[in-house]
């Protein structure tokens, strides 16, 4: 008798097992990504812009020169107060007093007013809230910094490795491609874009700070990705003279073709906001950066040109805003800041921990009775 109880405790046990198992795995499946392949040749085309060589447009936004140490490379803004790097340290727009005052190799700053750089072969975070500048370790080439500051993100060799700033935790994420191309943050979500090659595609795919994969999208290759909004779910990329943005919950696409001639470099400032910087040279060898904000829906509207901006723009620089919302600066190459206006017909300054906009009283004076 016994030994039927056990024959039959060994039986349910053994079932149960085999169920378990069963479920272990049907989860497994459907929590695995499958990559949605972007064909190329599929474009939305929703408008289209014309080719400018002769009677360039200026743009619907004002843009002034900010006083700026020469040879900014990059800027954050904490709140409304700015900040910007040269290779001779961080400095406050305005006063242009420094914060840092370090020869600096390499600088990348978030989104809150927080940067990581390299200074004589040694790693720093600088925080402008509290105004530290914190040594810190850094296993990989290229660190970034997500929105608070807390994970370092880097290049090693085919990896990218998160590193928590803090306790030093580290995981390192092996994407699918055999080299990677680019790596971004999703600031709101606090996931990071990975961007590999492979002999076929360009996959992009979107990890969280665990290094688990939440979307993957394949390009064909020679497309070039822009970058990725900050929930991660619509990115960026260009291909042939087509802008492309890419939904990843509406598994749609939406093209503006631009001549094949234009390159092209950018990114999201809000959600639903992108800035493209298009840059074309004319007949005449004549270099116009033009400056255009895309909304998710596709619609767009040019801001600004570069025909009063005589080296042009720094476009490996990352854009945002102030907290109000009103005022975008841009990076001319190998000299200062030049801030534009994102109120309509306004005229942008910037002092010490205070942008504003003026109304153009020109405009006012041509449209009074």
């Amino acid at each position: 008798m016994n030994k039927m109880h056990k024959i039959k405790r060994i039986l349910i046990y053994g079932i149960l097992i085999i169920i378990i198992v069963f479920i272990a795995i049907s989860v497994s499946k459907r929590s695995q990504v499958e990559p949605v392949t972007i064909e190329s040749d599929n474009h939305n085309v929703i408008s289209e812009v014309a080719h400018y060589d002769k009677g360039i447009p200026q743009g619907s936004q004002n843009v002034v020169r900010q006083n700026t140490v020469k040879n900014t490379n990059g800027y954050s803004w904490y709140e409304d107060t700015l900040l910007y790097s040269t290779d001779r340290g961080i400095f406050h727009a305005g006063s242009n007093r420094s914060v840092v005052s370090k020869e600096i190799d390499y600088i990348s700053f978030n989104t809150n007013g927080q940067a990581i750089y390299l200074s004589n072969n040694r790693w720093y975070l600088y925080s402008q809230e509290t105004t530290n500048e914190t040594p810190i370790t850094v296993q990989g080439n290229n660190p970034l910094i997500n929105k608070d500051a807390s994970i370092a993100a880097s290049i090693n060799n085919s990896k990218v490795v998160l590193e928590e700033i803090q306790d030093k935790m580290m995981i390192e994420i092996t994407p699918k491609g055999e080299s990677v191309e680019k790596f971004a943050w999703a600031y709101n979500s606090n996931d990071i874009v990975i961007v590999s090659s492979g002999n076929t595609y360009l996959y992009v795919q979107v990890f969280n700070t665990k290094g688990t994969l939440k979307n993957e999208a394949q390009l064909q290759q020679g497309t070039r990705f822009l970058d990725i909004n900050p929930t991660a779910d619509s990115f960026v990329y260009t291909e042939n003279g087509y802008f492309t943005l890419y939904d990843f919950v509406e598994d749609t696409t939406k093209s503006i073709k631009f001549d094949d001639s234009y390159s092209f470099s950018g990114n999201w400032i809000t959600n639903n906001e992108f800035i493209l910087i298009s840059t074309n040279t004319n007949s005449n060898d004549r270099t116009t950066d033009f400056v255009w904000k895309i909304d998710k829906d596709g619609s767009k509207k040019l801001l600004v040109s570069t025909v009063m901006i005589p080296n042009k723009l720094n476009t490996s620089v990352y854009l945002s805003m102030n907290q109000s919302l009103n005022i975008l600066p841009l990076v001319e190459k190998e000299n200062s800041l030049w801030i534009m206006s994102l109120v309509a017909d306004g005229i942008p300054q910037y002092t010490d921990n205070s942008p504003v906009v003026y109304p153009n009283e020109r405009t006012h004076e041509r449209s009074a009775p």
